[in-house]
């Protein structure tokens, strides 16, 4: 269908005939399109085998006017944006027909419903959007108003109390307009607290207690596994020495990672956890896994391909936990820019519908190392050579033998040569040439006279 008028414009396209049910389909169909990439609709077009084919409309006019209409002012449909320059009048033949392309709305404004019902496209097709997906975007719409929610029977103790005492520390080593409030005041001068005691949402995910936080998100869970040097690490959530929260795992996870690739891996992988950290969704069931080895770094349901990650913008699902995490210095200002201009550059993004609301996996392959020029290649093995020679010889006659051997080449020599270019005497020459045998470093020459050797 590569010759159908809109066909890049969006992967959804929609054939409407004119019947009863014709300001219903167009209706969910602009839900959907607005919801999930948009939507071509298709107005006296018909598709066929060889791509589509004009059919006509009896009064092409009319139906513009009565789609202008229905788009702008129907009350059933949620927000409304459509302008002349969104439609595209077609003629073949003789016979008229209609395209209308509806963008993506922006997450602002999702989602957008239709008589009460929010509508996405599956395998194709127009369908009701679940209730999770729908609250997802509408937390996404109004973020800060999201992480702000106060959670019913929560109050300041369910905070772990290392986590926070250890959050304030760092906080107050950066700023000091908070240092003389009460626990419970510092806490809702953040935003960790809502004013009536209670816990916020997002205060909650980042340093409350464990069992406090499944009673609000009864799927709650992280999980970072760390593939390096042989082994295996998994550092949990649920884990023990890990009281559970945001602001912990974050630290722990890192740590784990710091030991096993060293600082420049957890500079990476600290980007990715962050970005997926701020931008998880919490109440989904699938639990956020972050993946690290020595060659990708991988996450999972992260809930990081919103279009602010795409950008690169630093707007995010979580806007208090980037809040907070920026106070004590550990930030991603520019969202996913410094990812991916990492060591870890190749990315790529699976994703599905619920990817901008719920899920998604997001994958930075390490970029293999281009193949060394021939001299590149000779220089690392003159390297190697000299490395293997300081178990057995001095550095001083070490790098003696490397030249002797980088000028001698593949000619046959005996102790004499090796006396003149390293200065030492016959007995130590012997020696040398005994090592450099069992080593297998050298290999006697037959037909050369006694005592000739050559370099392997």
């Amino acid at each position: 269908m590569k010759d159908i008028p809109g066909f890049r414009f969006s992967k959804n396209h929609v054939f409407i005939e004119e019947n009863e049910l014709f300001e219903l389909r167009v209706l969910e169909a602009v839900s959907a399109g607005m919801n999930d990439g948009g939507v071509v609709l298709y107005f006296g077009i018909k598709e066929n085998e060889n791509g589509y084919e004009v059919e006509g409309l009896k009064n092409p006019d009319a139906l513009l006017a009565s789609l202008h209409a229905l788009l702008s002012q129907d009350p059933r449909l949620s927000f409304h944006r459509v302008s002349s320059r969104d439609f595209l009048s077609l003629e073949e033949g003789g016979k008229k027909a209609l395209c209308l392309f509806v963008q993506e709305a922006e997450g602002k404004d999702k989602p957008v419903s239709f008589a009460g019902l929010c509508y996405f496209f599956e395998n194709g097709k127009i369908v009701p959007m679940p209730e999770k997906a729908r609250q997802s975007l509408t937390d996404i719409a109004r973020p800060m108003e999201a992480d702000s929610r106060p959670v019913p029977s929560t109050s300041f103790f369910d905070f772990d109390e290392a986590s926070f005492r250890l959050f304030r520390k760092e906080f107050e080593a950066r700023h000091n307009q908070f240092r003389f409030a009460t626990p419970s005041e510092f806490a809702k001068r953040l935003s960790l607290l809502s004013e009536d005691g209670s816990c916020t949402e997002a205060g909650l995910l980042f340093l409350g207690k464990e069992e406090a936080i499944r009673r609000c998100f009864p799927s709650f869970e992280l999980r970072l596994i760390v593939n390096g040097k042989g082994r295996q690490e998994i550092v949990s959530s649920s884990m023990g020495d890990c009281p559970g929260n945001l602001f912990s795992f974050q630290r722990l996870a890192l740590d784990c990672v710091k030991k096993t690739f060293g600082e420049q891996a957890s500079i990476e992988v600290g980007e990715l956890l962050l970005n997926a950290i701020q931008n998880a969704d919490y109440n989904e069931e699938n639990p956020l896994v972050i993946e690290v080895s020595s060659e990708e770094i991988l996450a999972r349901n992260a809930g990081i391909c919103l279009d602010s990650g795409r950008l690169g913008l630093p707007s995010c699902r979580h806007p208090l936990l980037q809040r907070w995490f920026l106070s004590i210095g550990i930030g991603v200002l520019r969202g996913m820019r410094d990812v991916l201009s990492s060591p870890f550059p190749a990315y790529s993004i699976q994703s599905d519908f619920e990817a901008n609301a719920t899920l998604s996996s997001l994958r930075f392959a390490k970029p293999k190392a281009p193949a060394p020029s021939p001299r590149e290649s000779k220089k690392r093995e003159k390297d190697a050579f000299y490395e293997s020679l300081l178990p057995l010889f001095k550095e001083e006659i070490a790098g003696k033998i490397r030249e002797f051997k980088k000028k001698s080449g593949d000619e046959v020599f005996g102790r004499g040569d090796l006396m003149d270019a390293t200065g030492v005497s016959p007995a130590t020459a012997t020696q040398m040439i005994k090592k450099l045998q069992k080593a297998k470093k050298i290999r006697p020459v037959k037909g050369q006279g006694k005592g000739k050797f050559r370099f392997r």
